[in-house]
């Protein structure tokens, strides 16, 4: 294909408001326009129907025969997109990225498309595309980004190179989206608590004398419409503004921060609280004040603002800061639990006082006691407990031993031990519940261990009928695959080893934990915490379950598909009280109501809530 003449032949993946306005525009120069969007909507089909727009089955199919490729997905799913389109691309076919990604996301995106024989351009949108369309002001960016330049112009676009190389122009978006999403957070936080308290003129008039030459009522109204209308999308961007902010070896509390605010709204959107989405008056309203009390007559309907580090750590401990409490008051699950569910994954913290935390713990929690952690059990509906070690503790396992002797046989536990434990010592661990030790391997949570050592404690558990409860990252796995496989026990993975949900299902990094599963009968996975794993949500935040909304839709297909695969070798849990969340925290009756969504006939509810932790934790019973 030759550089020179604009392309004639456009593929646009992502049909969203963006795709459908450059579909539009390149349709109106007579340029053949095929599209694809994962979840096609009937306003999709009316307006590709309308346009002329060939709408494709597959990413492949859309591709097929394009000189150009147009990516404006949700950022989240950059590198998926690229990889999934890749087998289809023409030789030397254009594949022009619009997402608002980090440079690193970019450049795994760029080394799919180049390896099929693609030619790559990263593209920047320095401002928000409606208002100018296809002529938005664009920076391209790569070493195939000027052989485009004067093609892609010829087609109506206004762009310009930043650099040859890779990762320059989107290093120029996202460290602009720290200031401009950033501004859109805060003036809807700034705004709203000014409204709460009387003072928002007061606040105007302060800010008109400062920035004078800003309209303030008029921007923020716009940051309100923006926000309410494409929340969801932003949250995303943020989250990989942040993992730029990381790229530079800084800690992206700012950036953090935005895309919590801007998840929250939309989350609230998609509940309704706005107003019918995709109705005309739907995030139009030219006053912020009408949206903003929609905001604060929540917070005093649900009883829950911003959630606080409102409980306490006993003992001679602070906890660490920024440490996000778990949720008190959690909604009643609308789900029924199958008669004899377990919680088979959960913990105890201290309290601090009576059982202290360790010295060598990387985090400070909350105390959650056993008595909070059975009324939370009892009021979701749950028959019994596992009770996991956690790493706060160390390999001092009293307060886990004396929760669950306080259970009066409803709970068993998973320790922690270290290599000189004595034969007693496991002897009372058993007697006291014990049925598992965990190993993790998640660096930013413990120091490492030999495996010499693992592998002795393993072999010393065998005997008891014990299993390895075993905690890593999907990364991780290749190279742990050799000693996993040499344990000798049952193992029992956490939360389906955290694959990056941002990847299709069917791609590499699950497969192979598919194979592990399917290769060695001896693994189980737990298909739990989809609140640490899903980039999108919605998420189980607390005053949400009236909307009825299907939560953490990202992790759906992965744990479906663990659930479906090896129906006998699958656990769910909670994960009370959530240690170490970041980003927000989930209403725990919310996540029982997950649990359809990935075990979808009763049949595999049962097997997965009662008789596969039972045959695991209660043999003598089952």
């Amino acid at each position: 294909m030759s550089t020179g003449p604009a392309p004639r032949v456009i593929a646009i993946v992502g049909y969203g408001e963006v795709g459908r306005i450059l579909a539009e525009d390149l349709r109106a120069r007579g340029l053949v326009v095929a599209a694809f969007d994962i979840r096609v909507t009937p306003a999709m089909q009316a307006h590709a129907s309308q346009q002329g727009v060939r709408l494709a089955a597959s990413h492949a199919l859309a591709v097929q025969g394009a000189d150009l490729v147009l990516s404006s997905v949700t950022a989240s799913q950059t590198v998926a997109v690229a990889q999934a389109c890749a087998p289809g691309l023409a030789p030397a076919a254009f594949f022009l990225d619009f997402n608002s990604a980090s440079p690193g996301a970019k450049q795994r995106a760029a080394a799919a498309v180049d390896a099929v024989g693609g030619r790559y351009v990263e593209g920047a949108v320095m401002t928000s595309v409606t208002p100018y369309r296809s002529q938005v002001p664009l920076l391209l960016g790569g070493p195939h980004a000027q052989a485009l330049l004067a093609p892609l112009n010829d087609l109506g676009f206004k762009a310009r190179v930043a650099s040859e190389q890779l990762g320059v122009a989107s290093a120029t978006k996202m460290s602009r989206s720290v200031m401009i999403k950033g501004l859109e957070a805060m003036v809807i936080e700034s705004f709203t608590t000014a409204r709460h308290h009387g003072v928002e003129d007061a606040l105007i008039a302060s800010l008109v004398e400062t920035f004078p030459g800003i309209d303030w009522e008029r921007q923020a109204a716009y940051f309100f419409q923006r926000v309410i209308e494409h929340g969801r999308r932003r949250s995303e961007e943020v989250r990989e503004v942040a993992a730029t902010v990381r790229e530079a070896g800084l800690e992206p509390w700012s950036a953090a921060g935005t895309a919590e605010r801007q998840a929250w709204v939309a989350d609230l959107a998609d509940a309704g609280l706005f107003g019918k989405r995709g109705s005309p008056d739907f995030a139009r309203s030219p006053d912020w004040r009408q949206e903003a009390d929609r905001l604060l007559q929540h917070a005093r309907d649900t009883g829950k603002g911003p959630q606080t580090m409102s409980k306490p750590t006993s003992g001679d401990f602070t906890k660490t800061a920024g440490w996000l409490d778990w949720f008190e008051g959690p909604s009643r699950p609308r789900f029924q639990l199958p008669h004899g569910s377990v919680d088979a994954h959960c913990h105890v913290f201290g309290p601090g006082a009576e059982f202290p935390y360790a010295p060598e713990r990387k985090y400070t929690p909350c105390d959650a006691s056993k008595a909070q952690l059975f009324a939370l059990r009892d009021h979701l509906g749950f028959a019994r407990n596992v009770i996991v070690q956690a790493t706060c503790h160390g390999a001092d396992n009293r307060a886990l031993v004396d929760a669950c002797l306080a259970s009066g046989g409803r709970a068993r536990g998973v320790a922690t031990v270290r290599r000189g434990i004595s034969d007693a010592e496991l002897q009372a661990l058993h007697a006291a519940g014990v049925r598992g030790v965990r190993f993790n391997f998640v660096k930013r949570l413990v120091d490492f261990t030999p495996k010499d050592e693992l592998m002795e404690i393993a072999s010393r558990i065998a005997p008891l009928g014990w299993h390895v409860v075993i905690y890593f990252e999907a990364v991780d796995l290749p190279e742990l695959w050799d000693f996993f496989t040499a344990l000798p026990t049952t193992m029992v993975v956490d939360h389906m080893g955290r694959p990056d949900v941002s990847l299709p299902v069917d791609g590499p990094q699950f497969a192979l934990f598919e194979r592990f599963m399917r290769e060695y009968p001896n693994v189980w996975s737990k298909v739990s915490c989809p609140e640490r794993l899903s980039l999108s949500g919605p998420k189980a935040l607390p005053g949400l379950q009236a909307a009825g909304l299907p939560i953490y839709r990202d992790v759906v297909p992965f744990a479906r598909r663990i659930v479906e695969q090896f129906p006998d070798r699958v656990l769910w849990g909670t994960d009370w009280p959530h240690p170490n969340l970041k980003d927000h925290m989930p209403d725990d009756g919310l996540l029982v109501d997950f649990i359809p969504q990935i075990a979808v006939t009763t049949e595999l509810q049962r097997k997965m809530l009662v008789t596969n932790p039972m045959r695991l934790y209660w043999p003598e019973e089952s």
